[in-house]
């Protein structure tokens, strides 16, 4: 069962020679109910060798995945019989979902002003470098958001698709999110002026042709019958 996010096993598991916790046992239901609520597969789940019974304290279990991804399972003692506590955290390789969801859904309700659902699918996912999957988001009674006001992980998706949560996880195994809004465009800087932006050219007024000067008349060159034989000569008589 479930108790404030942390699975609980009853287990008692005191071993028949000491007054130790049996590990096995522990990392067995760990990896079973792992692979049960999550859908996953999980090579091994080791614990310490020896669990001092000890009603609230604590100690850490290691998982590995199939891909080889390790991570710590903190497993803390509810009292000394044996019945223990866990809670799988985000870790490179695994990815805890309901924990996840809680953090996209506190992010878009700062976004839209109300609290939407986030929906990913089980409980646990392992994850490699290069995968995407994405969460469906529902959103009631909420108008359509200001595209002035997105935010960063706000992107153009095509009309008529609903709202989703795209994953992303990058080379180094850590996870990234954005918000896939149906038909919203985000902001875009194309407007803003740049400062290497070449200066205006302006066309130079065409001529007037009433203003344009006359042809030029040729200089008078020896008697006055030259005169009127050059060409143009008569053009302004």
């Amino acid at each position: 069962m479930k108790r404030n996010g942390l699975l609980v096993l009853g287990l008692l598991a005191l071993t028949a020679c000491s007054q130790s916790l049996d590990r096995d046992r522990i990392a067995q239901s760990i990896q079973q109910d792992v692979i049960k609520r999550g859908g996953i597969s999980l090579k091994t789940v080791t614990c310490p060798a020896t669990i001092k019974p000890e009603a609230g304290q604590s100690f850490e279990c290691v998982g590995e995945t199939d891909a080889g991804y390790t991570f710590t399972i903190p497993v803390k003692q509810q009292d000394d019989r044996g019945t223990v506590v866990w809670d799988l955290p985000n870790a490179k390789g695994l990815l805890n979902l309901a924990k996840f969801e809680a953090i996209v859904q506190a992010a878009v309700q700062e976004e839209i002003g109300s609290r939407p659902i986030i929906r990913c699918g089980g409980l646990y996912k392992a994850v490699q470098p290069g995968q995407t999957f994405e969460c469906a988001v529902d959103i009631k009674d909420t108008p359509p958001p200001n595209p002035t006001a997105l935010k960063s992980k706000t992107v153009k998706v095509r009309p008529g698709k609903p709202d989703t949560i795209l994953v992303t996880i990058d080379a180094d195994r850590n996870v990234n999110w954005q918000r896939l809004i149906a038909g919203v465009v985000p902001n875009s800087t194309a407007d803003v002026p740049s400062d290497k932006t070449p200066p205006a050219t302006t066309t130079p007024p065409a001529a007037d042709s009433s203003k344009a000067p006359s042809a030029k008349i040729p200089s008078a060159k020896g008697s006055a019958a030259d005169f009127l034989n050059q060409p143009g000569a008569a053009d302004q008589f």
